[in-house]
């Protein structure tokens, strides 16, 4: 009699157990994945990052041969620095999210990208200084944008997707749809940077490149802010701080990088008028 008088209970507990394994999820279907919290502001901010990579990739040698007038072979020599500081950029955002970040991909992406446009910023200011100084301001520039490129192509997917209702089962529509807006920016940027570059100059073009991390960077920020990317259970009690530190260093950011812009704009109205 007592084993009868335990067996509903035990069968009860089973019952139990099984329910979370039948619980349904979302679909992951296309409309299901825009609607994930996130997903759009990082395809735009994709876009405006994919724009500026294969710009200076495709363009880099035309700008140093014949807009700053070096040899072939030392245009063709100094470009290859960007994509050498691709080398360094893509592990070292890995290592920098995971151990100062504490997995906050978006966040130190966005900072990538701020002094991304500081750096295109060096560039144009030292387009007249020589070859070295050049090339060793285009690889810090290769660092600070490939580098987020390799995590806005990859490792973000995962981190909306596990934050998503849909969890894992979604990372591969993710990852396909951020890639394919960031890949319209890289088809854009041809018909742009040649328009721009012939029309109103490479200064005016490169404070386009510093609009574009600037724009990247800023959205980066904000996804950051909201938190859509980290799992909810990771969200602690001090978020309220954090978040004001984020509001904080977002608005430095968008002030340092607006004081950037108009210095280069007063720099090249005063190369125009000198011309």
């Amino acid at each position: 009699a007592a084993v009868d008088e335990r067996r509903p209970e035990s069968e009860a507990l089973l019952e139990g157990a099984e329910k979370p394994a039948s619980e349904p999820k979302a679909a992951p279907t296309l409309r299901n994945v825009l609607a994930i919290p996130g997903v759009i502001p990082i395809g735009v901010s994709y876009f405006h990052l994919k724009f500026l990579r294969y710009a200076l990739l495709m363009w880099l040698p035309y700008y140093y041969e014949e807009g700053l007038h070096f040899s072939k072979a030392t245009a063709g020599y100094m470009s290859s620095s960007f994509e050498f500081g691709g080398l360094i950029g893509t592990p070292l955002i890995g290592l920098i999210s995971d151990r100062q970040f504490k997995g906050k991909r978006d966040l130190t992406a966005a900072w990538f990208m701020a002094g991304a446009s500081i750096m295109l910023f060096a560039c144009n200011s030292v387009a007249q200084a020589g070859s070295l100084l050049n090339a060793l301001c285009m690889f810090a520039v290769g660092i600070l944008v490939i580098g987020p490129d390799s995590v806005l192509s990859g490792t973000i997917a995962q981190d909306l997707g596990s934050s998503s209702p849909m969890g894992t089962a979604v990372i591969g529509t993710l990852a396909g749809l951020i890639n394919s807006v960031g890949s319209c920016g890289s088809i854009f940027q041809s018909y742009a940077t040649a328009f721009i570059s012939e029309s109103y100059g490479w200064g005016v073009l490169f404070s386009v490149f510093v609009f574009c991390a600037v724009v990247s960077s800023a959205i980066l920020f904000q996804v950051s802010l909201r938190g859509d990317s980290m799992p909810k259970k990771r969200l602690g009690p001090d978020a309220a701080r954090r978040s004001l530190l984020r509001k904080v260093a977002l608005v430095a950011s968008l002030l340092a990088v607006g004081a950037i812009l108009r210095a280069s704009s007063v720099n090249m109205s005063g190369a125009s008028t000198s011309a």
